[in-house]
């Protein structure tokens, strides 16, 4: 067999071909039959007869990443935030292989201080700060594949600084900063109206997608504003955050919701309290926070119920955006030491260790959203 032949098929997922495909196509091929690829045949026969439930495909992945389904069906979209120049509105792809950051579209309203996150196929964007100053209820969803918006159901309570997250099929969005009264005008219809004081919320409200209906949710045990929120072990975790109305007391405190019992409940509090910071639930089920000031990253183990320190990064990325993407946590812009910026750094989940990307962002950003979201 050929060199290059050889070190093609490495990077061939043959697990991920259909039963059918692979014994009528796949095996019977001339190519398939010599020695070479006897391991890659055994390992597919294996794969398939493997229940699902016991596949770990991040054990070991790094030398076998066959067994590691492809990210190329998602993208990375980076979105919102404020620069040195002011607020930002635009929507990039980030392509970390490629080391490229490219432009996609524009929010449909002039918000700052949004929540986006992944939901189905879309990025779905709610709430924020109008232009006006107004703090708005309005939820929006951008599909990757007709690039373009849709406008869905506005959320019970208008909300910036808010922070959401999937679990279990359904969007949930917590906390934030709101207006002091429900508001349920569209944003851009609020230009001349009295704008209340603002609030802390202790709310929490779930979307039903089916019937594109938000309904509240039993209040969080605590008030907080850009807490980092993540699906782990089936229940929602509500971590660390901003606990007063200038951003500026931090807490440790860790709010678990149950979506089977309807249930708040605390858990494992931080090590610190941390502002802003994000989380991240890789595919082994592991749950990873990243220090929002701080330089650390954090993983929780559950059968000690505590946090532990990892590896700690080249500097700080307060208000930055987090993301895993093939066996790596990747931290996007934010504040550093120095201020904004543009450096984008990978932490390795398997060697515990950390690199710059090559790829920056295409501005120093700051409270801007990332997300991996499914491109069809």
């Amino acid at each position: 067999m050929g060199g290059d032949v050889w070190r093609l098929l490495q990077h061939v997922r043959f697990p991920f071909c259909s039963r059918g495909f692979f014994a009528d196509v796949v095996e019977p091929d001339v190519l398939m039959t010599g020695p070479e690829c006897a391991g890659y045949v055994a390992e597919c026969r294996k794969y398939h007869a493997t229940a699902a439930e016991e596949r770990r495909p991040e054990v070991g992945a790094d030398d076998n990443k066959r067994l590691v389904p492809r990210d190329g069906m998602k993208v990375i979209l980076v979105t919102g935030g404020f620069s040195n120049e002011g607020e930002v509105y635009g929507v990039w792809r980030y392509r970390h292989g490629l080391n490229a950051c490219e432009p996609i579209t524009t929010l449909p309203l002039r918000c700052a201080f949004i929540s986006a996150c992944a939901f189905a196929t879309r990025l779905f964007v709610t709430g924020g700060q109008a232009s006006s100053g107004q703090i708005v209820a309005d939820t929006w969803s951008f599909c990757v594949r007709t690039q373009s918006w849709q406008r869905h159901a506005r959320m019970c309570h208008a909300r910036m600084l808010h922070s959401t997250a999937v679990v279990g099929g359904r969007l949930y969005a917590v906390g934030g900063q709101g207006n002091g009264s429900d508001v349920t005008q569209p944003a851009d219809t609020r230009d001349n109206e009295v704008i209340p004081d603002d609030v802390e919320l202790v709310s929490a409200e779930e979307y039903d997608a089916d019937a594109d209906e938000w309904r509240p949710l039993p209040d969080m045990l605590k008030a907080v504003k850009r807490p980092a929120v993540a699906s782990f072990s089936g229940c929602m975790w509500v971590i660390g955050g901003s606990v007063d109305s200038m951003g500026v007391r931090s807490t440790d405190v860790v709010q678990v919701y149950d979506p089977t019992s309807g249930q708040w409940s605390y858990g494992t509090p931080l090590p610190e309290p941390l502002f802003c910071p994000g989380a991240v639930v890789v595919t082994d089920n592991r749950l990873y926070v990243y220090g929002g000031q701080r330089h650390t990253v954090y993983r929780y183990e559950p059968r000690q119920q505590l946090w532990r320190a990892l590896a700690v990064a080249s500097q700080g990325h307060m208000e930055g955006g987090c993301v895993y993407w093939q066996g790596k946590l990747l931290l996007l812009g934010g504040k550093s030491d120095a201020g904004r910026t543009d450096i984008v750094e990978a932490y390795d989940v398997h060697n515990d260790s950390w690199s710059r990307c090559e790829c920056p962002l295409p501005k120093s950003l700051s409270s801007h959203t990332v997300a991996l979201v499914k491109s069809c």
